[in-house]
């Protein structure tokens, strides 16, 4: 299956940049409707923030991009179901993954910006 061997390749790209890590490496993506462009935003740990962040090589963020428009293209190949927004969750030490997606209207219509969609990736406030 082909969104197995993407799934994989977003892993071992992400494993290959981050390295060994006790803890998961979340990647946020939306890839915008019939078009090549994908926005990212990764972290390692529960949260995003700013010390969680993680700056991808531009090398890294390539592949990271062209996997999601290949992945996306798949899926509407396939119909396998609409979305724009992942997130891709690696576990420590890379040994498992999972994936949830999402079709948020708002963010397709420019309603809701990226960064108070993943607003949610944030520490809750005590």
């Amino acid at each position: 299956m082909k969104d197995q061997e993407i799934y994989a390749a977003i892993g071992q790209t992400l494993y290959d940049e981050v390295g060994y890590i006790d803890d998961c490496i979340s990647l946020s993506a939306c890839a915008v409707a019939d078009q090549n462009s994908v926005d990212t935003s990764v972290w390692k740990g529960e949260y995003l923030d700013a010390f969680s962040s993680v700056r991808l090589s531009n090398k890294a963020s390539l592949e990271i991009h062209m996997l999601v428009v290949q992945l996306k293209k798949y899926f509407e190949m396939e119909s396998m179901g609409i979305w724009n927004l992942i997130l891709y969750k690696l576990a420590p030490h890379g040994n498992s993954f999972s994936v949830d997606f999402e079709f948020s209207e708002d963010v397709e219509k420019g309603n809701m910006t990226l960064y108070r969609y993943r607003q949610r990736y944030r520490r809750p406030k005590s």
